[in-house]
């Protein structure tokens, strides 16, 4: 950059040469500020030139006297600010420059203050929506240029930011406000709200209500959320089984239930605000101090009370608040209270003194994945062939690849394919991970059927259904469990992956 020195101009010649940017020396007003005249001595004499604002200008440009592509997006990027904390990004008396604020309100956001500086009324803004929005703002502010983003790139997170808060604002004419008042009364600390927005956004992070028994929120969709509290799940008066949660691990609840081994435990639950034809996942909610992260045997199996035969679950994942879960059941809602009775069996000793902390059973919908019709937002530069797995060709053989550009065949595996003579599907994820579906006559056991009448009984019925992937579908026949038998071959799947079991099913 050496040949570009003698275009460098101090700052402090800058404000001496516009008198400090006074009015006398504004020449107009652009998209990105004003613009200031000024007269600069240099060796070869006296020169009139033009500076923009101080407050929209690029750091970098101010030190090195060079302007880039970049230095708009820092610009670009102020005005983001100022659109979020509803003022001028530079501070005035008399006409006459006092500061700059550029630099607060990038410490906001890096203290995660910017609660602090934001105009009123953005307070009520959809919180994925407001941090897409301040994140690409602030990333146009990067002192390096290499770190700001493309305007094409700050373009497709706005659209991103937008989208969001449509939802959310779609969501609030969509929501029950009285229900809402309701069960907002229901709130052991009193809830400070004057519109649905203030009130919805409360229960999207979450609310004890119920005497401090059900920790109660919304998702994004609007569908209703319970953990509900173990101890208040056990009918037993012996208070040594409830203790004060870890300091180290947050707690909605006063106590949780210490679940000690080998001892036989029953939880019955009671929902009450569940949402009618939701598919909800019952998980169970606990902490083990002496799990590894390279071992999550669940420790118990479990069963309801009308099964004759327990279950156990292979994975327990943790959750962003810190907690272990582990997938019991899944059932669809009809109503919303429903009632479960549900026992658990230890199988091993766990821990220095045997037990577990169970905070709840919780109630979470299914997050089923987006409409696979909405399009990945890919620039047109995309590396597709680094984005299909390394042995996709060999995967899907069967299929006519040369007619096809590497970015036909991702859009192909994102929708799904056959594989292995139609009997199977395969498809791969967002991020590229491998799926694969079998249908339910490889995995269903064989029925051998005698001759007796009870023998002849059948398990399944097999149908054709609508819009299935395969040509049958089983149809259970007054069974409440069922065993599954399946072998997959590794090749597709991909490796190092935590892997989850997923079941398609219709209610009729």
């Amino acid at each position: 950059m050496e040949e570009f020195d003698h275009l460098k101009i101090p700052l402090k010649d800058v404000i001496l040469a516009t008198d400090n940017f006074g009015p006398r020396n504004l020449v107009g007003r652009g998209g990105f500020g004003s613009v200031y005249k000024g007269e600069l001595s240099r060796p070869e004499g006296c020169i009139m030139v033009a500076f923009g604002t101080p407050g929209y200008c690029d750091p970098l440009y101010m030190e090195t006297g060079i302007l880039s592509k970049e230095s708009d997006v820092y610009s670009f990027g102020v005005v983001l600010f100022e659109v979020m904390c509803g003022t001028l990004c530079c501070e005035y008396r008399d006409g006459r420059l006092l500061g700059i604020l550029v630099p607060m309100w990038k410490k906001c956001f890096e203290e995660k203050r910017l609660d602090e500086i934001i105009t009123h009324g953005l307070e009520n803004m959809e919180p994925g929506s407001f941090i897409t929005f301040s994140t690409i703002a602030y990333r146009c502010l990067r002192p390096s240029r290499k770190e700001r983003p493309t305007m094409v790139k700050i373009v497709q997170k706005l659209k991103i930011a937008l989208e969001q808060q449509e939802v959310f604002e779609d969501l609030k004419k969509r929501m029950n406000f009285e229900g809402m008042r309701r069960i907002a009364d229901q709130a052991v600390f009193p809830l400070s709200y004057v519109t649905q927005s203030q009130l919805l956004l409360l229960f999207m992070k979450g609310v004890l209500i119920d005497n401090g028994k059900t920790w109660f929120s919304v998702n994004k969709k609007g569908q209703h959320c319970e953990l509900i509290s173990a101890p208040t799940c056990i009918s037993t008066s012996d208070n040594t089984l409830f203790i004060a949660p870890n300091a180290n691990l947050v707690s909605r609840f006063e106590h949780l239930l210490k679940y000690i081994s080998p001892q036989e435990l029953r939880l019955k639950v009671k929902t009450q605000f569940l949402s009618p034809n939701v598919t909800y996942i019952i998980n169970l909610v606990y902490e083990c101090g002496c799990y590894h992260h390279c071992d999550w045997r669940i420790p118990f199996k479990y069963k309801l009370e009308e099964m004759s035969q327990y279950s156990m679950s292979c994975v327990a994942r943790v959750g962003k608040d810190g907690w272990l879960r582990t997938e019991l059941f899944q059932f669809t809602s009809t109503k919303n209270e429903h009632h479960f009775d549900i026992q658990f069996s230890s199988e091993i000793m766990f821990g220095e003194d045997g037990s577990i902390s169970i905070e709840g059973i919780e109630f979470c919908p299914v997050d089923f994945e987006k409409d696979e019709k909405k399009v990945d937002m890919q620039p047109a530069y995309a590396k597709w062939a680094e984005r299909l797995p390394n042995d996709y060709a060999k995967i899907i053989k069967d299929i006519d690849q040369e007619s096809m550009t590497r970015k036909e065949i991702y859009f192909l595996l994102r929708k799904g394919v056959y594989i292995n003579n139609s009997q199977q599907w395969f498809s791969i994820s967002k991020k590229s991970k491998k799926r694969i579906m079998l249908p339910a006559r490889a995995i269903l056991p064989k029925e051998n059927l005698g001759w007796s009448f009870l023998s002849r009984r059948k398990s399944w019925h097999w149908k054709s259904l609508p819009g299935s992937r395969f040509k049958e579908a089983a149809e259970c026949c007054d069974k409440n469990h069922f065993t599954i038998n399946a072998r997959i071959e590794s090749q597709v799947l991909s490796p190092d992956i935590w892997l989850f079991r997923e079941f398609e099913w219709m209610e009729f």
